[in-house]
């Protein structure tokens, strides 16, 4: 579930969060409410001028003027309110717009131990459903609120300089209705969090379901999927019904409050106009101010309702907009010296990079214990290890994808966690082993780290990876989409598409998380030249699974419990036992090359 980032960390105020919101819109939103107060002065000047009607009319007649200005000011308030209505509608959307935004910023730079917390389902109804909610809650609740409360002071004043008794006995009735009503929506906004959260859940549990549906077809799992499914359906069917019961609540309570109040004092009213208290005039003209007050009170109370809602919405909001930005997180000016000694040879040039007793974990358990290890400036290196000995952790960590304990890794003699983030990972080009590819096509995929790549440097970054051939047998060619997380491409060519991208970054190092995993033996081939070619130039850092990988390499490095065991190139590894059990159980295979597969053999046994 989404959780804020440190321990502790304060969320702001769903109030305060408002607050912030609103203030870029500040003057749209005066207007509006600018333009509800000129309607609502203009809906109370009706009941005085009706009231002067009715006293020409017992005067002898009414004049012409008077007709007139009852029309203009009934036509006025019209326009004003649809004027108010539209300066609204557009202020709650732009408002929305921006919160969307910030939150689409705030959860793609969030750190990857954020990520590791995060449902998608739920951080998805976050960013959508809560965000609608909000809408209600940041412009036209608010601005109901607001001239509602504008109009019931503009009628009492009225009414107070007509009778001050019968005001107070109205002030009165309105404030025991004002204290039922804050009571039922305070539990609303309760209910509208359960009902939120519950609707997180489902949201996340479809996600899991959706996400994983060829694992849950192949395993027979259909119908326990969706049970699953409905017993979340059913728990935000039944949080929502109740947070629109208690919302429902809300009619009775203003609507009674309001009725009894308006019989109330119409009937005070009567008997003081019975006995001389009030004028045929002043009555009519303080009843039609109490028939115009109903609305506004009934609209106060439901807003206070919907104010409540949208406050829910806004708490869960706040929490993914308190996520930490990894690129804000602090930097090291100055890295610690490393330990030595030194495992490249003295007088040879500054590696690429070079790891000095990492240690790091997930949570409570460790995957690298004190890890040591050069990258030269060009050349291939391999990293080799059983599964679980921390290999993709340590090429995660490279690009810092999550952070390395400070002084722990240096590139080109500089701490990591000193290069700004998009330096960093343009000068460590990371292709990860399952390549993800975003729903879009071959082009977009391939540009997404150099959007401003010309088309040469397309051109030589797909004939590296070996993708120009099947490319141009593509009907759209590069404008051929690839589907939902790459589902329309076979998984060699996403891990091809995702090599040509890193390849377009021209990086210091390139970093391959076994690459080769879904090739056949000719896109292997292929590839591998290409990297032998760009390790020329810059330093090659491969995860390996395939002996073909690690015969190529200059330097190998064991890694056995989080920690390297022994390094050198093949030959010279193959007396030592951990490696020739991985070269002898895991890394020989059929389709590797025949000549290495037999010195293999012949030296293991």
């Amino acid at each position: 579930m989404v959780t804020p980032a440190a321990p502790g960390a304060a969320v702001p105020g769903p109030v305060r969060l408002v607050a912030r919101l609103l203030r870029p819109r500040a003057l749209a939103l005066g207007v509006a409410i600018g333009l509800g107060i000129l309607a609502a002065g203009a809906s109370l000047s009706q009941p005085v001028l009706v009231g002067g009607l009715v006293s020409e009319l017992q005067d002898g007649g009414i004049a012409p003027g008077s007709i007139a200005r009852f029309v203009a000011v009934f036509v006025a308030e019209a326009l004003l309110l649809g004027l108010q209505a539209y300066v609204l509608g557009v202020t709650g959307s732009r408002v929305v717009l921006d919160l969307r935004r910030r939150l689409a910023r705030t959860l793609l730079r969030a750190p990857m131990s954020v990520h590791a917390d995060l449902r998608t389902g739920d951080t998805l109804t976050r960013l959508v459903t809560d965000t609608s909610m909000m809408r209600t809650t940041l412009t036209q609740a608010l601005a109901v609120v607001v001239l509602s409360l504008v109009t019931v002071l503009g009628a009492i004043v009225l009414m107070l300089v007509i009778d001050v008794v019968l005001t107070l006995v109205l002030a009165a009735c309105i404030a025991l209705t004002t204290v039922a009503s804050l009571v039922v929506s305070s539990r609303v906004r309760g209910a509208t969090h359960d009902m939120l959260s519950h609707a997180g859940d489902l949201g996340a549990a479809l996600q899991r379901a959706l996400g994983g549906i060829v694992t849950v077809k192949l395993s027979r799992a259909e119908d326990r999927e969706a049970a699953r499914l409905a017993r979340h359906a059913e728990a935000a069917h039944d949080s929502g019904v109740r947070a629109v019961r208690l919302a429902a609540l809300m009619t009775p309570v203003a609507n009674g409050g309001v009725q009894a109040t308006f019989a109330l004092v119409f009937t005070l009213g009567a008997s003081r106009a019975a006995a001389g208290h009030l004028g045929v005039g002043e009555l009519a003209s303080f009843l039609l101010l109490l028939f115009y007050l109903v609305s506004p009170l009934v609209a106060l109370f439901s807003a206070i309702a919907q104010l409540q809602q949208g406050l829910a919405a806004t708490a869960r909001v706040a929490v993914v907009l308190d996520l930490p930005d990894e690129s804000r997180e602090a930097a090291v000016a100055d890295p610690p010296a490393l330990r030595e000694p030194a495992l490249s040879e003295p007088g040879l040039p500054e590696p690429a990079l070079r790891v000095r007793g990492l240690t790091f974990g997930y949570g409570d358990r460790p995957v690298l214990r004190g890890l040591d290890l050069d990258v030269p400036a060009r050349g291939v290196t391999a990293i080799v290890g059983a599964s679980g000995a921390g290999k993709s952790t340590l090429l995660v960590l490279l690009a810092r994808l999550w952070d390395p304990p400070p002084g722990s890794v240096t590139l080109q003699g500089r701490d990591v966690r000193a290069v700004p983030l998009p330096e960093l990972r343009r000068r460590v080009a990371l292709v990860e082993q399952e390549a993800g590819l975003l729903d879009a096509s071959i082009r977009e995929n391939v540009l997404l780290a150099a959007p401003d790549a010309d088309d040469h440097a397309l051109a030589v970054a797909l004939e590296r990876a070996d993708l120009t051939r099947w490319v141009e047998s593509l009907p759209d060619g590069l404008d051929t989409q690839v589907g939902e997380r790459g589902t329309a491409v076979s998984g060699g060519q996403r891990q091809r598409i995702a090599v040509a991208r890193m390849l377009l970054l021209d990086p210091d190092v390139l970093v391959l998380d076994e690459a080769t995993a879904h090739l056949d033996s000719d896109s292997e081939h292929a590839l591998r030249r290409a990297v032998q070619e760009i390790a020329r130039e810059r330093a090659v850092l491969v995860v390996a699974h395939r002996l073909s990988t690690v015969t190529q390499a200059d330097v190998i490095h064991v890694v056995e419990e989080g920690r390297v065991v022994a390094s050198g190139p093949h030959r010279e590894l193959l007396a030592h036992e951990t490696y020739r059990r991985l070269v002898r159980h895991q890394l020989l295979d059929a389709g590797d090359d025949p000549v290495a597969g037999r010195e293999v053999v012949e030296v293991t046994g």
